[in-house]
């Protein structure tokens, strides 16, 4: 009987502790267009204390899933990339502690491509000379991923864009373009 008692006793603490680290993952990135065949990403977290956290999550492909604990109240950038294969992305977010900050990346997504081609299923944007973008289709703004400053569903072909026409920034990796009238973000 006393067995069962402290058995009951040890089993209710392991799960208290297992609700308090599920508690204390407060950054989901749900990164997708991970290519078949992939069996680790590299990922780097890097907050508003500059401090960056690199980990190496196994995948099979397809979709995954990465939490972390809080960072610094601020900007997170959450750099993904498929090792030996040039594709990669950065997810970005403001982080308001407590709150979750949910992310969403795709593999290959808002990244040069110099008119060459980008990871499917995205295809390169070019506004005009330019080296262009690997982006999608949208109906909406909230069809495009995590990004800092948010893409926007452009009336350009309703594709995710960056508007950078009032001295607005890019997002990592991307400069400010003029081209057809007005000022784009797209490939350097």
């Amino acid at each position: 009987m006393r067995f069962r008692a402290l058995l009951a006793a040890l089993m209710i603490c392991a799960c208290t502790k297992v609700q308090d680290k599920v508690r204390t993952v407060r950054v989901v990135v749900s990164v997708s267009n991970v290519p078949p065949g992939t069996d680790h990403l590299d990922v780097t977290l890097t907050d508003s204390s500059k401090a960056p956290q690199d980990s190496h999550p196994l995948t099979d492909g397809g979709v995954l899933t990465l939490g972390y604990p809080a960072p610094q109240n601020g900007r997170v950038d959450v750099h993904v990339a498929v090792p030996g294969q040039q594709l990669q992305t950065t997810a970005s977010g403001i982080y308001a502690d407590p709150n979750e900050l949910d992310l969403t990346a795709r593999i290959g997504f808002a990244v040069s491509c110099d008119g060459g081609p980008c990871a499917a299923p995205l295809s390169c944007h070019r506004y005009a000379n330019e080296p262009g973008v690997c982006t999608h289709a949208c109906a909406s703004a909230g069809e495009c991923e995590s990004t800092l400053p948010a893409a926007s569903c452009g009336t350009d072909a309703g594709m995710c864009q960056w508007s950078c026409t009032d001295g607005g920034v890019c997002p990592v990796g991307l400069t400010c373009v003029i081209a057809d009238g007005g000022k784009f973000c797209s490939g350097i």
